[in-house]
């Protein structure tokens, strides 16, 4: 597995959200990233990066691999909120194990955007 590296720190504005983990998630938490998650896709036009296992300086910490399990589980739940769906994963090895990398991109339905999301990709 190849060694992930180091990213800048995390942006409150912009694309790219770093999530140390996503496994403590009640109804109330995954509504807030899915309000979240909006945020990120409108400031990049419809798509987002997620970064898993990285901490907000960009180092790549790492999970073990149930806590990297249930992290995709509930960021899938977040994503189907929404309605949008992961374009790309890709898989690294972080300092203390498994970090995560997806492109996140609004799903398009055969009429064009999900009705759900059009009030906030302007």
């Amino acid at each position: 597995m190849k060694k992930a590296r180091k990213l800048n720190k995390e942006n409150y504005y912009g694309y790219i959200e770093y999530k140390i983990n996503l496994v403590d998630m009640h109804n109330l938490k995954c509504q807030k990233y899915a309000s979240q998650m909006k945020f990120r896709l409108k400031e990049g036009d419809g798509k987002c990066i997620y970064n898993i296992g990285y901490n907000d300086e960009g180092f790549p910490i790492g999970l073990n691999e149930n806590d990297a399990n249930i992290s995709l589980i509930n960021i899938n739940k977040i994503i189907e909120i929404i309605g949008a769906e992961i374009k790309s994963k890709k898989i690294f090895m972080g300092d203390c194990g498994i970090v995560i990398n997806l492109m996140i991109i609004i799903a398009i339905n055969k009429l064009g955007y999900d009705s759900d999301i059009i009030d906030f990709i302007g």
